[in-house]
């Protein structure tokens, strides 16, 4: 979520993005469904899946 917010901060700064607090927080929820795709075996939520209910594709992949 700090990446997320740091990205977000250096494009409004340096690029004369606007501030939009939703953007941030869906930014952070990709790159967090990204890492797990990556990185947890047997992780196979899809993004809807993952936006929808992120809590029950981390247990479905943990158990």
């Amino acid at each position: 979520m700090a990446w997320a917010i740091w990205q977000h901060r250096n494009y409004v700064i340096f690029k004369e993005g606007r501030n939009q607090d939703v953007s941030i927080f869906e930014g952070a929820q990709l790159r967090a469904w990204h890492w797990f795709t990556g990185r947890v075996k047997g992780f196979n939520c899809s993004t809807y899946e993952w936006l929808a209910q992120p809590i029950l594709c981390i247990k479905a992949a943990v158990l």
